[in-house]
């Protein structure tokens, strides 16, 4: 009975026999309806328009336990391939966002909405928003549509929409404190908001503030498992033989904090460094935010509502420690050590040699010795990241006869400054390794003043803005069998802005890094017109359309669409079917966001047969070096995505709803970038997916074009040669259409409610299946490590008097490695008591994760996307209204 759990809760919320704790997308629509905020995600005529959504409610939210959205968002059964969490990336050192991905899909294929309107983009690349930047305080329910909206809500909309209602029908006064604490040290939570709401005659108002943060988790405080923290980069040598490259480690060297000397099964020996010792698991945050909304009745047919929000969230996070191999596996790289230079491995003290064991590197006295290397005395590379996120909308709603007019503005901006510390200067890095100043052998011993020199401090600013302006008129013009038909047409203009400005600030040395970190800056205008139309053919069959015209001035149009039919068999049952298309704009920044200047050297893996043939040299001699920068793409088209899906909805009396839903996506036409390699293979016509455009060869003297791609290929000077390469090829590259992702499954939720007098039962729950999954036409991955087969969750509450007793099971199916050794599956028990004084006061008492089941490794990549890290986590929360 592996997945028992998900049976006896199906049986339970079947036995419970009545509807769904509020949380159906139909329940969803008509609460909206009769609020004071219409639902706008599924269609803006302010219906569900017969699609899946499904609605967290508040008390859900704070059942839940998460004090922040991201947390909230990644234990969705719809992210079934899990979404990405704040880390630093260990090989680039960038931040990684927290994001949502509906149906594992990237970053930036799930638009994220404010009271349907966009929220603004995080500025460091103009992909996706940052999910810690939206306080969950001023949140009073999410509604979550997982197939393709770009038919209402414009391009980008791909894998679903999540709109993040605000809360604007609160009155009195609110307080509420809470905070958590792990298992194990790291990952502690804690938060606090305020709110006040009042209204009058005309119009009323909500102000709150919000302030959540969340602690750093490191690696050394998980469970030896989780992390595989041993790197070649601890302190080694490396040199050529008859029997090709070899690694000897530096004994004397491989002493300290971190260091350890290891031997593998086949008898090679090399010194490692644990980077368990540094690097965090997930970055601190803190966010705290300032919201506010005013509602304005100007008769009885005008409405103004204005919103405001203000947060500033602060994001701190570090990585292992700078680590350097002066030769990569093509044979390309820094210079080595040169014979007699104080860190030489043979030179003996006498001569200035610094290695104690010199007379056992005898036999390299005459030969460059290369290095890998842990700068572990520098520290590890840190980094903070500060956005301030603003957003203003304006909208004016006016009843004109059997017309409702929707007149509305917005502004948002985001601002991020960034400071990363502890970067590497490569170059004065390898001249105090030249002069013996930075001492191989007892890193430990090296003055302060030399580790400052090789040290950068890198600053940067990046701002996102967009504006828009949008009016829509609605109504009621032409009467069917079944009723009115619903019909509304509008217009939207957006401007969109993404700025990068780096700086830098290096310590104590002569080097400028300026010339390869430029300003760069992007912009698109984008005008849209989109129509919906809803008719009731008859009392059982309703029919629905939706289309919308995107214009970007860089991109040209595309045409989004919609088209729905829901059939009512009788009182119990309804079929719903729909096709949608969408279409996926390019980053603003595409190519902008990487230097301009030339990246640094990377060798073509494999060696390419075709350019070896072109310099009419055979494929053991053929030594080149590439060389090449990313720039925009003026060749880049929307992707296009058309998804089918055809769902059965059961409402089994009062007690009782099921709902499952099939879905086929295809996406096609996908951003991706081919590299250098890729770029010249294209080029030469050997390569199996190219895209569809041509690419440049530019002959030796002439200029590069600003934009698109090109390849430069000339023979290459002797005396300017590294290790004897005979051609130098510079590559322009960038993003091609070309790639394709295919998404198939099902959903499930089963809504159950059972009510007399003294007791209050409901249950919810939601399951994701996922059948096929493949990016870039890569075989299946359902099943691979990161793609389970299926996530579901099960909510249970029970209310007594003014005790209420909630229960969720959440659970991630098994998967297996590609050696087809299998991950289990993970099943995690949070349960919550909460009672609501006679004061007014309300104290929730929780424990996350209560058996503290850790998370089978999954590799540096997959596991952090699924699962919790934290173990077992105890909370507490109070609230108090006046």
């Amino acid at each position: 009975m592996k997945h028992a759990w998900m049976w006896v809760g199906l049986s339970l919320s079947l036995a419970l026999m009545n509807s769904a704790l509020g949380f159906s997308g139909d329940e969803a629509a008509a609460e909206a309806a009769s609020g004071a905020q219409a639902s706008t995600t599924a269609s803006r005529l302010g219906s569900d328009g017969g699609r899946p959504v499904q609605v967290y409610d508040r008390d859900w939210i704070e059942a839940s336990g998460q004090f922040s959205l991201a947390e909230l968002l990644r234990d969705l059964p719809l992210n079934v391939s899990g979404s990405e969490r704040a880390y630093l990336n260990l090989l680039t050192h960038e931040p990684v966002l927290a994001s949502a991905e509906l149906r594992g899909l990237p970053a930036g294929y799930t638009r994220v909405l404010v009271d349907g309107q966009r929220w603004p983009l995080d500025p460091h690349s103009g992909q996706a928003v940052n999910l810690l930047t939206l306080p969950l305080a001023m949140i009073e329910r999410i509604e979550v549509l997982p197939e393709g909206a770009a038919a209402v809500h414009g391009a980008g909309a791909v894998g679903g929409v999540i709109n993040l209602v605000t809360r604007s029908g609160f009155e009195g006064s609110e307080i509420a404190l809470g905070a958590s604490a792990p298992n194990d040290r790291g990952g502690e939570r804690r938060e606090a908001s305020a709110l006040f709401g009042t209204h009058w005659a005309g119009g009323k108002l909500l102000v709150g503030v919000g302030h959540d943060q969340r602690e750093a988790l490191h690696e050394y405080d998980l469970p030896a498992q989780a992390f595989p923290g041993l790197s070649l980069f601890g302190n080694n040598f490396l040199f050529d033989s008859a029997d090709g490259p070899q690694r000897v480690p530096n004994g004397a060297g491989c002493r300290g904090r971190g260091f350890e000397l290891l031997q593998l099964a086949d008898g090679t020996r090399y010194c490692a460094y644990d980077q368990r010792l540094d690097v965090q698991r997930n970055m601190a945050s803190d966010n705290r935010s300032l919201f506010s909304r005013a509602t304005f009745e100007m008769g009885s047919d005008k409405v103004l509502s204005v919103a405001a929000t203000i947060t500033r969230t602060r994001l701190r996070g570090q990585g292992w420690p700078s680590h350097v191999f002066t030769r990569n596996v093509a044979g390309i790289g820094l210079p080595a050590l040169p014979p007699g230079s104080p860190n030489h491995p043979s030179t003996p003290p006498e001569e200035g040699g610094l290695n104690p064991d010199w007379n056992e590197f005898d036999a390299l006295s005459s030969e460059p010795v290369f290095i890998e290397h842990s700068f572990a005395a520098n520290g590890p590379i840190q980094r903070i990241e500060t956005t301030d996120a603003s957003r203003l909308d304006l909208a004016l709603v006016q009843r004109i006869g059997p017309v409702t007019l929707d007149l509305g503005a917005g502004y948002n901006n985001a601002r991020l400054d960034a400071e990363g510390t502890n970067s590497l200067l490569l170059p004065a890095a390898h001249e105090a390794l030249l002069d013996g100043r930075y001492n191989l052998y007892d890193i430990g011993d090296v003055p302060p003043s030399v580790l400052e020199g090789m040290e950068a401090d890198l600053r940067s600013r990046s701002r996102w803005q967009d504006w828009h302006l949008r009016a829509a008129a609605r109504g009621s013009f032409v009467n069917l069998s079944g009723g009115p038909v619903r019909l509304g047409i509008g217009v939207e203009w957006r401007e969109e802005q993404l700025e990068i400005r780096p700086t830098t600030a290096s310590i104590n040395t002569r080097y400028e890094l300026l010339p390869r970190l430029n300003r760069m800056q992007a912009e698109r205008d984008v005008w849209s017109l989109f129509s919906e139309a809803e008719a009731p053919w008859g009392e059982r069959l309703q029919s629905q359309l939706a289309l919308r015209w995107d214009r970007a001035d860089d991109l040209g149009t595309v045409l989004n669409a919609r088209a729905s039919t829901r059939w009512t068999l009788n009182e119990a049952f309804s079929v719903r079917a729909a096709w949608t298309r969408s279409g996926q704009p390019p980053l603003l920044g595409q190519g902008l966001q990487f230097p301009v200047e030339p990246d640094l050297v990377v060798p073509a893996l494999p060696q390419s047969q075709a350019l070896c043939d072109y310099l009419g040299l055979d494929l053991t001699d053929c030594r080149y070096r590439i060389e090449s920068r990313t720039t925009r793409n003026p060749a880049l088209r929307y992707e296009i995505a058309h998804q089918w899906s055809i769902g059965l909805r059961a409402d089994l009396g009062p007690q009782l709803s099921i709902s499952v839903d099939a879905f086929d996506l295809d996406l096609t036409g996908r951003a991706r970038r081919l590299g250098p390699a890729g770029i010249v293979d294209c080029f030469f016509g050997v390569a199996i997916r190219c895209p569809d455009q041509s690419i440049a060869l530019i002959n030796a003297g002439q200029d590069f074009p600003e934009e698109g791609l090109a390849v430069l290929i000339q023979p290459i000077d002797p005396d300017q040669s590294v290790l004897n390469e005979v051609a130098w090829i510079f590559v322009q590259n960038g993003l091609v259409n070309g790639g394709r992702a295919e998404r198939r499954g099902i959903d499930l939720q089963v809504d159950s409610r059972w009510a007399n007098d003294w007791l209050d039962l409901a249950s919810t729950l939601r399951a994701s299946w996922l059948d096929r999954a493949s990016d870039n036409s890569s075989s299946d991955l359902v099943g691979l490590p990161g793609v389970p087969e299926w996530r579901g969750q099960w909510f249970t509450r029970a209310r007594f008097r003014d005790l209420t007793l909630s229960w969720v099971v959440n659970h991630i199916a098994s998967q297996r490695r590609r050696s087809r050794t299998e991950l289990p599956s993970w099943t995690t028990h949070d349960v919550q008591l909460a009672w609501d004084s006679p004061w007014n006061g309300h104290v929730s008492l929780g424990v996350d994760n209560l058996a503290d089941r850790r998370q089978p490794y999954a590799g540096l990549i997959n596991g952090p996307r699924l699962y919790d890290d934290y173990g077992r986590i105890a909370w507490l929360r109070y609230r108090q209204r006046f």
